[in-house]
């Protein structure tokens, strides 16, 4: 896949003045922008996504980027957000984990954490509630599907390995990774499985 073909989607959802961000990545299947590829992820992933979470996360916006194409990005303000009620939310580091299963063996499996469990649903840092976890179940195969744009341009998920630098002006050196950038060739893969994992986990980022 050419590095035009793949998209960096971020969703920006948020809890009080806190900002969340998670980042997917979709490559291109045959035409299609990134406004058509807005489209099937704001019907398809977002309410599925909004369908695990507590109501004191409320979405914010949604950014699109091709990483080979400057011209093709698309931003829009969303509303809405979690939907469950009752009780108490665990704090934002706590997360629900998602591994995504990569089928090329040079691409590491994938994570997504989404935040906004509520307390009832867990017992001891695990999550226990059969109807909560139905929802969490039926977030998974969303995670690895297809998506389908209004105009019938398709986008699948995949993982895109990142690339290793060098942070510049650091002394001793230190190494970070971002996304392939355009004259660099992309290496990715589809997701052959999506694993959930009952036990609460923490995103260190967000305490």
């Amino acid at each position: 896949m050419a590095l035009d073909g793949l998209y960096v989607v971020d969703l920006k959802q948020a809890f009080g003045t806190q900002d969340i961000h998670n980042i997917f990545t979709y490559q291109r299947d045959d035409a299609g922008f990134a406004l058509d590829l807005n489209d099937a992820f704001v019907d398809t992933v977002v309410p599925a996504i909004n369908q695990i979470q507590h109501t004191n996360i409320v979405n914010v916006g949604l950014r699109i980027t091709n990483l080979g194409n400057l011209g093709d990005n698309w931003e829009v303000a969303l509303t809405g957000g979690g939907v469950l009620s009752g009780g108490e939310m665990l704090p934002l580091h706590d997360a629900v984990n998602y591994t995504l299963k990569t089928t090329n063996r040079a691409v590491r499996p994938g994570s997504k954490r989404f935040a906004g469990i509520g307390e009832l649903y867990q017992n001891a840092g695990t999550i226990t509630d059969a109807t909560y976890i139905g929802f969490l179940n039926a977030l998974k195969p969303i995670l690895s599907q297809v998506i389908e744009g209004g105009g019938g341009d398709t986008f699948t998920p995949v993982v895109v390995k990142r690339v290793k630098y060098e942070v510049p002006d650091s002394d001793p050196a230190r190494f970070a990774y971002r996304f392939p950038e355009i004259g660099e060739t992309p290496v990715q893969s589809t997701i052959a499985a999506v694993l959930l994992n009952t036990h609460v986990s923490t995103q260190v980022s967000r305490k």
